[in-house]
């Protein structure tokens, strides 16, 4: 059915991974790939970008309660939070890294992993990261590699 295989991708955790041996023109190694430790770390000049696994988190949703609906005002004038552009992506939020943090993270990457908790993974090839780099979309004609039950 089309809409589950939308609902899949949005419920993925999006990464970029970062090549291990990526130096920066100041010869600080500015990546997720040498942080031992999940966390927060100042990657490629953005503040707070959570590592885990040499991987930095782009975008996340938690379908439990993550709304996919773009934030807004209603009727009565409360905010209602939804899925939209963050200035920090954590393993709990409902949301994605503007297009320029995410070009800033993916020009040090070699792939994009969507890892869709209990599900598997999806692992693209380089012309997904060139894409993102460039500040275009993903969905490009990328190879991609599966696990699990993933299914795109």
């Amino acid at each position: 059915n089309k809409y589950k295989k939308i609902y899949r991708m949005i419920a993925a955790l999006t990464f970029v991974v970062v090549a291990s041996n990526t130096v920066l023109a100041d010869s600080c190694v500015e990546t997720c790939a040498d942080k031992a430790d999940p966390g927060f770390y100042d990657i490629a000049g953005v503040s707070g970008v959570y590592c885990e696994n040499g991987k930095a988190l782009i975008q996340n949703t938690v379908s439990e309660f993550c709304r996919l609906v773009e934030p807004h005002t209603d009727a009565n004038g409360r905010f209602i939070p939804g899925y939209g552009a963050l200035s920090r992506v954590t393993t709990n939020s409902c949301g994605y890294f503007t297009n320029l943090v995410v070009q800033k993270l993916a020009v040090h990457s070699e792939a994009v992993m969507l890892d869709d908790k209990g599900r598997g993974t999806a692992t693209s090839d380089a012309k997904a990261v060139e894409a993102l780099a460039s500040g275009s979309h993903w969905h490009n004609g990328a190879q991609w590699t599966m696990t699990g039950s993933f299914d795109l």
